[in-house]
């Protein structure tokens, strides 16, 4: 339940930072992604997430399993 609390938390955080030019809603300004710092930041943090919902999905999928083979 952390984990969740914190991730909400982030993606609120990460979306409050978004560039000031964005009137819809998204995180990536088209113009600056191709710049290599920020192409090489959104890359690592895109997969970074990839990870921990990957991670999350086995976890929970674990967790319910288990759940209804000890009932």
């Amino acid at each position: 339940m952390l984990l969740k609390l914190k991730q909400v938390a982030y993606h609120a955080w990460r979306y409050s930072k978004r560039p000031r030019g964005m009137t819809r809603a998204g995180l990536y300004d088209p113009t600056t992604i191709m710049n290599r710092d920020s192409l090489n930041y959104a890359m690592y943090e895109g997969w970074s997430k990839m990870a921990f919902y990957f991670l999350s999905f086995f976890y929970y999928l674990y967790s319910m399993i288990y759940v209804l083979i000890t009932y």
